[in-house]
């Protein structure tokens, strides 16, 4: 029967668009992070974070999960890679945001698709192009680019090198998730996959926050820091990852991934129009760069003629 492909179309249309929403939470996140880490620390922050997303998204996982069960194999990995995303990953995105501005920090986040293609291309699971080798060096090139016309440079005044290079390992960690995950969900829930994850980032992140004394009694915020970690586990927490993973489960790794380019996009923005941030034209051919980079690395191959 040919009505297959037809079929097949709107779910595919709907993950595009699913990781389209979720992944412009991403630039918010960056500015709403940047805007209340002076009022905590990188590992609380991350915690009441994935905390309040938790408590979103476990009573639509229990729903999904009705009458199924997820493995003890299955299960502890989801938890490390849990773990690994959303414990180590938003602990470094925090701390990388203590030295460097939202604008420079979403540009280099925004490499985490090049990594994702160079490792996919390394496990043999994507063939590594001629395209791609380009796109990687042209992504690091932009991010080098915006890093001198920032105000720190890579070796002038300020710290903000510090924070570029924290924020390029956690781009790392964000480029291995996809593709570990992926595998698992084909076989469980998407949103029971998130869920679960973000459960194995609470229980890596909990005895660096004991050791903050974040447990002892009610988080400090401002009026507009509660403000912003409200809309980060909501909006940054369950709706950005619960719909970006779900699209990884419909799209490749890199079809998902690729997605995150449109934050540096829309964090500029924000953070010009909501921190005050200075940009500078270098900052925003360096943006040209690896947003040019990503395109040309997931160009689609020629067919033999």
């Amino acid at each position: 029967m040919r009505v297959s492909a037809p079929d097949a179309k709107p779910p595919i249309l709907l993950a595009n668009l699913a990781a389209f929403v979720g992944t412009t939470f991403t630039a918010g996140s960056i500015v709403a992070i940047r805007f209340v880490i002076a009022e905590s620390d990188p590992a609380s922050l991350a915690f009441i974070r994935y905390l309040i997303a938790v408590l979103c998204l476990f009573p639509i996982a229990w729903y999904l999960m009705r009458g199924r069960r997820i493995g003890a194999r299955d299960l502890a990995i989801i938890l490390v890679l849990g773990a690994m995303f959303f414990g180590a990953f938003p602990y470094l995105l925090n701390l990388s945001l203590k030295y460097t501005s939202a604008a420079r920090g979403a540009l280099a986040l925004a490499t985490a698709p090049l990594m994702a293609l160079a490792l996919g291309s390394l496990l043999r699971s994507e063939n590594f192009t001629t395209a791609k080798l380009l796109g990687v060096i042209g992504a690091f090139a932009g991010v080098a680019l915006a890093m001198l016309a920032g105000p720190g440079g890579l070796a002038g005044q300020g710290a903000y090198w510090i924070g570029d290079l924290i924020m390029l390992a956690a781009a790392s960690l964000a480029a291995i998730y996809p593709i570990y995950s992926k595998p698992l969900l084909g076989r469980h829930p998407a949103l029971a996959v998130t869920a679960l994850s973000m459960v194995g980032g609470l229980l890596i992140l909990a005895p660096f926050v004991q050791a903050q004394g974040t447990f002892s009694g009610l988080p400090m915020f401002s009026p507009a820091g509660w403000f912003a970690v409200i809309f980060l586990g909501i909006g940054g927490g369950a709706i950005q990852f619960g719909l970006w993973i779900w699209a990884i489960s419909k799209l490749t790794p890199t079809q998902a991934a690729i997605y995150l380019t449109l934050t540096p996009v829309t964090a500029v923005v924000l953070a010009s129009l909501i921190l005050g941030e200075p940009v500078s034209l270098g900052l925003f051919a360096g943006l040209a760069l690896v947003v040019g980079s990503i395109l040309l690395a997931n160009r689609p191959a020629r067919l033999p003629s």
